[in-house]
């Protein structure tokens, strides 16, 4: 089994397998985390007090 990098994404891998027996398939894809889900919510806690409460669209939560 051959596993390549299809995307890398700031909090996550995504790899891709294609079938050579059967090309008409898609191609499996795995997603890896790249951090613990308790830590990236760590992160947009303290995200969201540097921004002063904001959100992204930079209204008040």
């Amino acid at each position: 089994l051959n596993w390549r990098v299809d995307r890398i994404r700031p909090t996550e891998v995504v790899l891709a397998r294609e079938d050579p027996t059967a090309p008409n398939r898609p191609a499996i894809t795995r997603v890896i985390p790249l951090y613990d889900p308790s830590e990236l919510e760590k992160q947009e806690e303290a995200e969201s007090i540097m921004n002063g409460g904001e959100d992204e669209s930079g209204e008040a939560q």
